[in-house]
């Protein structure tokens, strides 16, 4: 989940929006959590994985298959 850490204040409705777009379209992109993704994260070919946990070839996953799924991760 992308956080905006200084959100500018005052903002009107149409940047609010663009901003809560932004945040959706990078929240489906770019995943994170703790261990590997394959079958717990449903998501589209192309999206990137980071396991906060890290170690050797298990810290980013690429989706490389079976799009809205749970499987076809691939650690990198």
């Amino acid at each position: 989940m992308i956080e905006f850490p200084f959100p500018p204040r005052n903002v009107d409705a149409s940047t609010q929006d663009w901003m809560s777009k932004l945040k959706d379209a990078l929240d489906a992109r770019f995943k994170h959590g703790t261990g590997s993704p394959e079958g717990v994260v449903v998501a589209d070919i192309g999206c990137q994985y980071t396991n906060l946990s890290g170690g050797a070839s298990t810290t980013l996953w690429v989706k490389e298959s079976g799009n809205g799924l749970a499987t076809g991760w691939i650690a990198k």
